[in-house]
């Protein structure tokens, strides 16, 4: 069977910020720095969520533009019977409507569960969606009476990827793993992480296309901005993470 890849622009442009610096800095926050409010009250944490909140705001990723009507379409299955998105938290033994779940969550959470993409127009998303469509066609032939754009839905296929993407980002690539492989030699750290290593580099093409599709739906209009359009923090984080981590072992 023939491989239909879809075609997303690059976002490597020298110098400026564009989505995929959000998407990077979403991975390196969540996670380790973002695991429990100790970790989040560190120094290395706090300047790692300025960045994130600088640029949530230049890409107007934020809460406040959440919709009641949201642009996903309930879907329909072949007996006519309707499923919508229920909202659900912990917290709460009954559902939710959207509005009030999205008070229980946050900017960053509406980032990373792909709440944001319930709120803009799905018109931006043609061509990919049509890729998309054309590459599950392909896969399931049987199927391509009920696959169309309608059929899929955005968010759920954001959260889905990121999620992936952090599973595998927080094991092979976090910044942190280095900063801990530079304690004590142990064998049996050094053995799983030469493993973990070798395997993902047998990944055909790491994550660059996964990368590529959250970045177009993160922002389809493709924008970039100069660190001083945004007021973009600049920290050495380098410095900021062996600081705190010689505090931690002292």
């Amino acid at each position: 069977m023939r491989t239909l890849r879809i075609r997303i622009a690059k976002y490597n442009l020298i110098g400026m910020l564009t989505a995929k610096n959000l998407l990077y800095k979403a991975l390196d926050y969540d996670g380790f720095w973002n695991s429990s409010k100790r970790m989040r009250d560190s120094e290395p944490s706090k300047a790692r969520k300025r960045q994130l909140d600088s640029l949530l705001h230049a890409f107007q990723i934020s809460k406040k533009n959440a919709k009641s009507s949201s642009q996903i379409q309930a879907r329909t299955t072949e007996k006519n019977v309707v499923w919508e998105t229920i909202y659900s938290t912990s917290k709460s033994k009954k559902s939710l409507g959207r509005l009030e779940y999205i008070k229980t969550i946050n900017d960053f959470q509406y980032l990373t569960y792909g709440e944001f993409l319930a709120d803009i127009d799905r018109e931006k998303y043609r061509d990919t969606l049509q890729h998309i469509v054309t590459l599950v066609e392909t896969i399931f032939p049987d199927e391509t009476k009920i696959i169309d754009q309608n059929s899929i839905n955005l968010v759920s296929l954001f959260r889905n990827l990121y999620s992936f993407r952090h599973l595998a980002y927080n094991t092979f690539e976090t910044s942190f793993l280095k900063l801990a492989r530079s304690q004590d030699f142990l064998s049996e750290e050094e053995y799983c992480y030469f493993y973990k290593q070798a395997f993902i580099r047998k990944i055909p093409e790491n994550f660059t296309e996964i990368d590529e599709l959250l970045c177009i739906l993160i922002d389809p209009e493709k924008r970039s901005f100069t660190e001083s359009e945004v007021n973009y923090p600049v920290f050495d984080l380098d410095i900021l993470d062996l600081n705190w981590q010689k505090n931690l072992y002292k």
